[in-house]
């Protein structure tokens, strides 16, 4: 694989690190080592200590490699250490094999795996068979080399066993190209054009936001959704929110900021060894995640204030109309400044409604948001799989399964970390357990037990709002409908005139309560609207599901019982990732057919 790409030439190569992952064993596995490329960096993933690890080798091999040269496993290992790194894993309780657990990491961790194998199945697990039939499971390219000499290489396919694929490696570039590339936005069917925009380019030419939008939305989410009850001793907290509910300041540094976040929070409040720290700080993934995490607070910011003022300015539209036409009733109309001044505030609202939907649309505000949050929330589980060697890769040959450009980012963020060079002991797998178990799930169940709270009394608060606006209204419409009754019916009289002897109001104030009872509903109507868009009801929802979920993981997290091992962790990290994903799509269907639309 190595020669195959160098013979395309350094200028196609020249910007890419590779990476050798290797299990360091005799034979192959070095051979392979030695023959890369200049300039690609090593990796080495080893089943136990290096000196236990070394008592497994063939002392007689080992003479003819050079003892302590550059090309024995001294010399290769000082090689890793010095490049990608070294991760030394832990054996598994029950393993039939000590290399299973070795052979599936360098299979998660690779892009192509280049086998030198006879074809025959190994009788233990870990062998080259089972790291060929994982890899094609995976969906990852299998290089196959033949143990004889004879041929070149091939690709191996699915159901191979020793069957030579007499097109060598002539496949190998388009299945690289679906790993390496970035997918498209999928088409609808029947060949229409996709309605999704296309969005690869556009996240590698943001730049920094300036300042926070939707900060209206902000104060207006949490008045409503403020729990006074609770902090009615305590009116510094209520002013304090009001100042700053959810920070105003500009982060200049999303990276920096985000270093800073983690550490405080792993090393003060969950307490985890700073070394154990700094080995997830020390990757670029927190300058990954807070430019994906700032990109997605802003066009969220600049999407909810978009339907925010649009559902606000058109209720206020129908009160200028209201008023507007109220004066022709009043026989006000020779006053042709004042009606211009209602006539053009209600156009010009209207207008500021079309004009900002339309500029939401076409900067693609909602769509911007939903996928930086969506590889926001992605990068996110990887501050604990990572440290367990579980990379949460989604497989290269998914089928119909249609991937998006965040499914390839996320996939190119994790091979741009590799695995964290790390030692697995009892000490390591402790720090790794207390940050899922007191890092992760209990600041994820915290918020989401806070946030449905937080949501169902805003709904409730402006449900109730609106129907004691419907309701007014529909005491005035039944009031004016009886008094139209009585008119007809008792002699021009109105229905106070004939229950009270005297007029409840002049035809001014009539005209006025007219616009009030034409204003109210159609505010009502706005904040129905809007409360369909913000969709917090369905959020309330997803967030008590979801605190349930990961209250019954942090049980067996906590379990005093729970083995202790790398498989046994990263099984429940994976199903933490899995229910946090699965919220996440879940929210994502929900907002993916809730584009900024006229009211």
């Amino acid at each position: 694989a190595g020669g195959y790409l160098d013979a395309n030439g350094p200028d196609e190569t020249e910007d890419c690190e590779f990476r050798i992952v290797s299990g360091m064993e005799q034979g192959a596995d070095r051979l392979i080592v030695r023959a890369a490329p200049n300039g690609w960096r090593l990796q080495a993933i080893l089943p136990m200590e290096s000196e236990g690890f070394k008592a497994t080798f063939d002392p007689h091999l080992d003479e003819a490699e050079g003892p302590g040269g550059p090309e024995s496993f001294d010399g290769l290992l000082a090689r890793a250490e010095s490049q990608a790194g070294v991760v030394v894993l832990d054996r598994l309780p029950g393993a039939s094999s000590r290399f299973e657990h070795q052979g599936r990491m360098i299979c998660l961790n690779s892009d192509v795996l280049v086998a030198v194998w006879d074809g025959q199945q190994s009788k233990s697990s870990g062998g080259t068979g089972s790291n060929v039939a994982l890899a094609v499971r995976l969906g990852i390219p299998v290089v196959r080399v033949a143990t004889d000499g004879q041929g070149g290489p091939w690709l191996q396919g699915p159901g191979d066993s020793d069957a030579r694929d007499g097109e060598g490696l002539q496949h190998l570039e388009a299945r690289l190209e679906r790993l390496m590339l970035a997918p498209p936005p999928a088409s609808e069917p029947g060949g229409s054009h996709h309605r999704w925009p296309d969005l690869r380019e556009a996240y590698f030419a943001e730049r920094a936001p300036v300042g926070r939008k939707g900060q209206l939305y902000d104060q207006m989410y949490y008045l409503l959704s403020f729990d006074y009850a609770g902090a009615i001793k305590n009116r510094k907290r209520i002013l304090s929110g009001l100042r700053n509910p959810y920070g105003r300041h500009r982060i200049t540094d999303p990276a920096e900021a985000t270093r800073k976040r983690w550490r405080e929070n792993w090393t003060k409040e969950v307490g985890l060894d700073s070394s154990f720290v700094e080995s997830i700080l020390g990757t670029r993934l927190a300058q990954h995640y807070g430019w994906a995490s700032t990109l997605a607070n802003y066009y969220a910011g600049r999407y909810r204030s978009t339907f925010l003022w649009a559902y606000l300015l058109a209720a206020v539209s129908v009160t200028f109309a209201a008023v507007g036409f109220s004066r022709l009733l009043l026989g006000q109309q020779e006053d042709a400044w004042t009606s211009l001044a209602y006539a053009g505030g209600e156009f010009l609202l209207l207008a500021a409604v079309f004009g900002a939907v339309i500029w939401a649309r076409r900067q693609k505000f909602h769509e911007k948001w939903l996928d930086f949050r969506a590889l926001t929330e992605g990068l996110r589980s990887l501050t604990f799989t990572l440290p367990l060697g579980v990379p949460s890769v989604l497989a290269a040959g998914r089928g119909a399964v249609v991937e998006t450009w965040v499914d390839w980012m996320h996939r190119a963020v994790v091979r741009e970390i590799g695995a964290l060079p790390v030692t697995m002991t009892r000490a390591h797998l402790r720090e790794a357990r207390d940050l899922i178990s007191r890092g992760v799930l209990d600041g994820q169940i915290r918020y989401h037990g806070h946030n449905a709270r937080a949501l169902r009394r805003a709904a409730r608060r402006l449900e109730v709002f609106t129907t004691w606006c419907f309701l007014g209204g529909l005491a005035l419409a039944a009031y004016h409908t009886g008094d139209a009754l009585f008119e007809l019916f008792a002699h021009h009289r109105t229905m106070w005139e004939v229950f009270f002897g005297r007029k409840l109001y002049e035809l001014p104030t009539a005209v006025t309560l007219g616009i009030i009872a034409i204003s109210v509903p159609a505010f009502a109507a706005a904040i129905h609207g809007f409360l369909s868009q913000a969709g917090m009801q369905d959020g309330a929802i997803r967030s008590r599901n979801i605190h349930r979920q990961l209250g019954e993981i942090q049980k067996t997290v906590g379990d005093p019982s729970l083995s202790l091992d790398s498989a046994t962790l990263g099984s429940l990290a994976t199903e933490t990732a899995a229910t946090m994903n699965a919220e996440l799509g879940a929210w994502f269907t929900s907002y993916q057919g809730k584009p900024p639309n006229l009211p």
